[in-house]
C-alpha cells in the first residue's frame, strides 16, 4: 500500500530491541508505527521523512544480534578446526 514516512525514530548505529518503534508511516490518512522485527544494530536507513513509499520498499537494514553471535561462533569454530 502506498504511504509516506512521517517520522524516523532511530539513526544509523543505534541499538534496537525487538518491538521497539523505529518508523512512523502514514497511509490512507492513518499512521502506523513500524517496530524492529528483532534486536540488533541499525546498519542503514533507506528512507527520509516525507518520502513516498510503495508496499515493497526497503525501510532500513538491522543487523540482528543473533546473526552476529552465530557468525562469531561459526568463525571461532572454523579457526579452532584450522589450528588443529
Amino acid at each position: 500500500m502506498p504511504g509516506e514516512v512521517v517520522d524516523i525514530k532511530v539513526k544509523e548505529g543505534d541499538k534496537v530491541e525487538k518491538g521497539q518503534p523505529v518508523l512512523v508511516l502514514s497511509a490512507m490518512k492513518m499512521e502506523m508505527v513500524v517496530t524492529a522485527p528483532a534486536s540488533g544494530t541499525v546498519r542503514s536507513i533507506a528512507v527520509e521523512k516525507k518520502m513516498k513509499l510503495e508496499g515493497d520498499d526497503l525501510l532500513m537494514d538491522i543487523e540482528c544480534d543473533w546473526f552476529v553471535q552465530l557468525m562469531a561462533g561459526h568463525l571461532w569454530t572454523k579457526l579452532i578446526k584450522d589450528l588443529v
